[in-house]
């Protein structure tokens, strides 16, 4: 029942573009956080849902939206790595979950510069990706974009 009334809140949200291999830029991963900040503060489960399942908007183009348990480490929501353990989260010799967990800050946002491929298309291409970071409860959020 709280799903069917939460479910046209979230799609005034939406973004209705599939072409997965575009850039995403700075600006509209700000907007997606902004956007996934609100959802987790309405309801944080169903958030999560739909941040693993790219519904609601939650990949758009390359962006997407990821979280960790900030006491665990373990991700909580990822396209393709949702349950990955802080251990393995590691791209380029560098512990992605440690550097987004330090990082975060409720009601502030910063922005930490990682390697990684791009998830959402496929490509095992190394690229750089700024993460823009926050923290909601007990979770670390983030969208990053791709630099060109």
């Amino acid at each position: 029942m709280r799903k069917f009334f939460l479910y046209p809140i979230i799609s005034i949200f939406m973004c209705f573009n599939i072409h997965a291999t575009d850039f995403g830029t700075e600006e509209e991963a700000e907007n997606m956080l902004e956007r996934a900040v609100n959802i987790l503060k309405l309801d944080k489960s169903l958030a999560l849902e739909l941040f693993a399942e790219g519904e609601g908007g939650f990949i758009y183009k390359d962006l997407y939206t990821l979280c960790f348990h900030i006491s665990s480490g373990t991700m909580y929501s990822h396209p393709t790595l949702t349950g990955l353990s802080r251990e393995k989260s590691v791209s380029e010799g560098v512990n992605v979950a440690d550097l987004v967990v330090k990082n975060a800050s409720e009601g502030k946002v910063s922005s930490v510069n990682v390697k990684v491929p791009r998830f959402t298309t496929g490509d095992t291409k190394i690229f750089d990706k700024t993460l823009l970071v926050t923290k909601v409860e007990d979770l670390a959020c983030a969208v990053g974009f791709y630099k060109k």
